[in-house]
């Protein structure tokens, strides 16, 4: 009845409606293609609308759903284009711009997503708006810094300290060089303040570390001082080892600072999992890691055959309920 009226009545003052019910009943049908059109279309030809910037974007989510990530980057630099301008709009703005990095990651075409993120988050500090008043643009910002940190630290993760004399000093100063990068990409995440995305960062900056540590600790002898014989050797690997521990000393330094910031947030998340296992590796007594529970009790509470022994009416009831408590704790 909607299409109807849209494609008879070209003139009825309910066409816009029925056009823009149209596309909303086609994406609960999950006629996905055929949604996303019908909200351009709306965009189309009621570009005046309130609701057009809406369409738009709601178009870009739709193909997002069928994993077209080439049409839901057209609709979205469309979105740009087309409301950039329009002050009511900004926040999507930059959600806009996070979206299209992460099509183009989906599509493996990696400088054109850190491009995108770069413009994400250039745009909210470009228009100098407030994670306070703008949370759905500090959101995309800051995960589109974190992004950006990510690149920055594959590149540092990736190099090694190896060679032998100049060759070795030279590769060690370069790591040092680009760990003090992967901490400043990373720092850029904070002033967002999203506590996901703060904490994530803080994480990865001890995890630097730990990694830095790692690498270290896996340089080979060089053959200068293999030729001094294994004193030599024994000497070389302790100074390396020192080293190792100052530079694990620091990044426990930067887990302790992220659940510390978690506690005081009172967030847990997949964050500060991580990095209590962290804390765990390296301070095991200070920070114990508590074993997942087993979930034994699902649906109306009911034991399985074996699962205990004689326990039954208002006890079974109640020791489901019991464990079921603790389990949600």
């Amino acid at each position: 009845k909607y299409q109807k009226l849209v494609k008879d009545y070209p003139q009825a003052k309910d066409r816009e409606n029925a056009l823009y019910n149209t596309a909303r009943l086609l994406e609960a049908l999950q006629r996905y293609n055929e949604a996303a059109a019908a909200f351009l279309r709306f965009a189309d030809a009621y570009p005046k609308s309130e609701e057009a910037p809406k369409a738009q974007f709601v178009a870009a989510v739709v193909y997002e759903k069928t994993q077209d990530w080439n049409k839901q980057i057209g609709a979205l630099n469309e979105f740009v284009q087309k409301f950039s301008k329009d002050t009511k709009q900004t926040e999507l703005v930059v959600e806009a711009k996070k979206r299209i990095g992460d099509a183009y990651d989906k599509l493996n075409k990696d400088k054109d997503a850190i491009k995108a993120w770069e413009s994400a988050a250039d745009e909210f500090d470009r228009r100098a708006l407030k994670p306070e008043t703008s949370p759905i643009a500090a959101e995309a910002a800051a995960y589109s810094r974190f992004q950006l940190a990510e690149v920055v630290f594959a590149d540092f993760d990736k190099m090694k300290i190896a060679g032998s004399g100049k060759a070795l000093e030279n590769s060690l100063k370069n790591k040092k060089e680009s760990v003090k990068k992967v901490n400043a990409a990373y720092d850029l995440v904070v002033k967002y303040k999203r506590v996901e995305w703060t904490l994530a960062a803080f994480y990865r900056k001890g995890y630097a570390l730990e990694r830095f540590a790692q690498a270290v600790l896996e340089t080979p002898v060089p053959p200068e001082v293999k030729r001094l014989g294994d004193e030599a050797v024994v000497t070389y690997q302790d100074m390396l080892a020192t080293q190792t521990v100052a530079l694990e000393d620091k990044a426990v330094e930067n887990y302790a600072a992220t659940i510390a910031e978690a506690r005081k947030a009172r967030i847990s998340n997949e964050w500060t999992k991580k990095t209590l296992e962290a804390l765990n590796r390296f301070r095991p007594k200070d920070y114990p890691v508590l074993k997942e529970p087993k979930v034994l009790i699902e649906g109306d509470g009911t034991f399985s055959d074996g699962t205990v022994g004689t326990i039954d009416g208002e006890k079974e009831r109640a020791a489901a309920q019991k464990l079921k408590s603790e389990d949600e704790k």
